[in-house]
C-alpha cells in the first residue's frame, strides 16, 4: 500500500468508513447530503504524478451565473497561491459546479488533503 492509499484509508476512517480506496475506476468519490460530492483521483500527467482533489456542489438553474463567477475567480490573475480549476457537470436542475485542485502526489498527506477540501469549500462558499 503506498502513501496515497494510506492517506485515503485514513481519510475514510476519520469519516467513519471502514475502507476507502480508488476502486476499479481509479476514483474515490463520496456523495454528500444535499447532492454534492467530494472526490480524490490519482493521475499521471506527462512525467508528473498528481492527485486531483475536487468538490462538487449542486448549481441547478443558477449554473450559468455560478460558472461565470467561478471562471472569473479562477482566472490566473486572481487565482492566488492555490489555483482552482472549475468545470460544470450535468444540465438543468442536476447541474453541478466542480472545483478542483491538483496536488503533486509526493505532497498528498492527510493534512494536505484536509487543507485542500477546506480551501475548495471556502472557495465555493465565496461564490454564493
Amino acid at each position: 500500500m503506498n502513501w496515497i492509499d494510506e492517506t485515503l484509508a485514513d481519510f475514510g476512517r476519520r469519516l467513519g468508513l471502514a475502507h476507502l480506496d480508488c476502486g476499479a475506476h481509479g476514483v474515490a468519490q463520496l456523495a454528500l447530503a444535499g447532492g454534492g460530492l467530494i472526490a480524490i483521483e490519482p493521475v499521471t500527467r506527462g512525467d508528473a504524478e498528481e492527485v486531483l482533489v475536487y468538490v462538487g456542489r449542486r448549481a441547478g438553474h443558477d449554473a450559468p451565473r455560478l460558472l461565470r463567477q467561478a471562471l472569473i475567480k479562477a482566472h490566473h490573475g486572481q487565482a492566488g497561491s492555490l489555483p482552482v480549476q472549475v468545470a460544470m457537470r450535468g444540465q438543468g436542475p442536476d447541474a453541478m459546479l466542480l472545483a478542483l485542485l491538483r496536488l503533486p502526489a509526493r505532497e498528498f498527506t492527510p493534512q494536505r488533503l484536509d487543507r485542500a477540501f477546506d480551501h475548495l469549500n471556502r472557495w465555493l462558499d465565496a461564490l454564493a
